[in-house]
């Protein structure tokens, strides 16, 4: 198993980048992750929640949760 690490301090991260991902999330029909949140609720106080994501990312706290496993019948 390889165990990949990101850096996110090489990485550009901005509302307008982070606003920009949510949108492409939002168009593809993103549903909650593992935390429960929903897309209407994180859009709910969207501009708060993306200034306390991008705090957390310049501070270093930000650590992912794993993504929500669905199996896909086929």
């Amino acid at each position: 198993m390889t165990t990949i690490l990101f850096n996110y301090e090489k990485m550009t991260i901005n509302l307008a980048s982070l606003s920009s991902a949510f949108q492409a999330v939002k168009s593809n029909h993103g549903c909650a992750g593992v935390a429960g949140v929903t897309l209407d609720r994180f859009e709910a106080d969207l501009t708060s929640n993306l200034h306390a994501l991008e705090q957390e990312i310049a501070s270093g706290t930000y650590f992912p949760l794993p993504l929500l496993k669905i199996l896909v019948d086929k």
